[in-house]
């Protein structure tokens, strides 16, 4: 009998093979731990997964959304933790020793780490420390599979932000660790960093309002903030003065 314990990854991808065995190489192992790959394909053209481990599950299939994808994910994870990534995401160097450290500290329900966020070549743009009353980064976010199965899965009527809304909800009713160790990193891309889009802005509202933040604050948060940022960072290339406004309207961000 096994009672070693089992960490699910759902990594969900579409049309990008070649950044998701990237993130799957990024895994960690060690002999504290097990790892059980569950991979959410919707690419035109089936993959195949040839990676060592306890338990391997490929789905080539099309759900309706990122949140449908990830719950999917999810409620095929057998595991005693989960982490949800998006191909192009990886796991941070060293991040088994925070996976063996996980494997002694049963009395939490949910470990939030902190996150590099890159640029493609990799370098690194800023570090985000999450908090109690901050975003989580869901790369570096690793979850009880019991709370998903007592809270329920992400709410699939949010287009963007349904797991950061998910995570604001379930955060007082549960056992936290937060860790200044970097668990995972982001790169610089995709929908999250690209023109804001409204829809996006009023899910981000949600978040702060949820967070207890004054009604001020989150709509020049999420109404305002975002297109100076793209402006500055996107148009005008200004990155260091885009990190500069981050960091005006979010302490959790530091550029070292």
């Amino acid at each position: 009998m096994n009672n070693k314990t089992v960490f699910s990854i759902v990594v969900i991808t579409k049309d990008n093979r070649i950044e998701l065995l990237e993130t799957i190489s990024t895994i960690p192992k060690s002999k504290l731990f097990l790892i059980e790959l569950i991979v959410i394909d919707s690419s035109l053209i089936s993959s195949k997964i040839d990676y060592e481990c306890h338990n391997l599950i490929y789905k080539h299939t099309k759900p309706k959304g990122i949140y449908a994808a990830q719950n999917l994910g999810i409620s095929f994870s057998t595991g005693d933790y989960i982490i949800v990534m998006n191909s192009g995401d990886g796991f941070n160097k060293n991040s088994n020793e925070l996976f063996d450290k996980i494997t002694v500290l049963d009395m939490y329900d949910a470990f939030v780490f902190s996150q590099l966020f890159t640029k493609p070549d990799g370098k690194i743009l800023h570090t985000y420390f999450p908090s109690k009353d901050s975003i989580w980064p869901h790369q570096s976010v690793v979850l009880k599979n019991d709370i998903y199965k007592k809270f329920g899965l992400y709410n699939e009527k949010y287009n963007y932000a349904a797991d950061q809304i998910y995570f604001t909800e379930i955060r007082d009713f549960i056992n936290v660790y937060y860790g200044k160790d970097i668990l995972s990193y982001f790169t610089h891309g995709g929908v999250s960093t690209g023109y804001p889009r409204l829809i996006l802005c009023k899910e981000n509202y949600i978040i702060w309002r949820n967070l207890n933040k004054s009604v001020l604050f989150s709509f020049i948060k999420s109404f305002i903030f975002p297109y100076i940022r793209y402006l500055l960072e996107s148009i005008l290339g200004l990155n260091d003065l885009g990190l500069v406004l981050r960091k005006l309207y979010d302490k959790n961000i530091d550029n070292k």
